[in-house]
């Protein structure tokens, strides 16, 4: 049986190599920030619920959460489990009713739907090696006294416009929505 280690979700950053975005995550029984190479939608999607940004029509992953409430599921937890190559796989652990239901999902598609659930994130003590491996720096990253990502709203706003302005030129809808944020 694997150890499993807690994390929550500290904000968003951009890998200065790939300009691709990292979601960081923090333990705070080791006291360490991991980065987590994801895609701008999925970045998009967990700052959204975040900030309570309240888009025009709800989001794939505010529609999981709204199921899930409505039909009385219980997200017991997203799971980041094991590393194939360079990929993390993980999965969702839930229950409906009297039953136990485990469904493999994306990483970030498990985080964005933790976060919508207060669900707890859990990382094997080998995915959270794995992610260490090469960010020392962020390793080393200790702050005691005062919050990591201390974003104001209007920059997660402005990052969260980027992404989707770079990656959907072509789709007025959500240029439009961008635009009158």
């Amino acid at each position: 049986d694997m150890k499993m280690l807690q994390f929550t979700v500290r904000g968003i950053a951009l890998d200065q190599t790939s300009r691709l975005p990292l979601v960081l995550l923090h333990n705070r029984e080791r006291n360490i920030l991991l980065p987590l190479p994801i895609g701008p939608f999925e970045a998009s999607a967990i700052i959204v619920e975040m900030e309570w940004v309240q888009p025009p029509r709800p989001l794939t992953h505010d529609l999981l959460a709204q199921m899930f409430i409505k039909h009385s599921f219980k997200l017991i937890s997203a799971e980041i489990y094991a590393c194939l190559d360079d990929k993390q796989l993980a999965r969702i652990k839930y229950r409906s009713k009297f039953t136990s239901h485990t469904m493999e999902v994306r990483p970030s598609d498990g985080i964005a739907l933790a976060i919508r659930l207060e669900s707890p994130i859990l990382l094997s003590e080998d995915v959270a090696h794995s992610l260490s491996e090469g960010h020392e720096l962020f390793m080393m990253m200790i702050f005691p006294s005062q919050r990591f990502c201390t974003w104001s709203r209007i920059n997660l706003r402005l990052l969260l416009c980027s992404y989707l302005c770079s990656y959907t030129r072509n789709d007025p809808s959500l240029t439009c929505w961008t635009e009158n944020h």
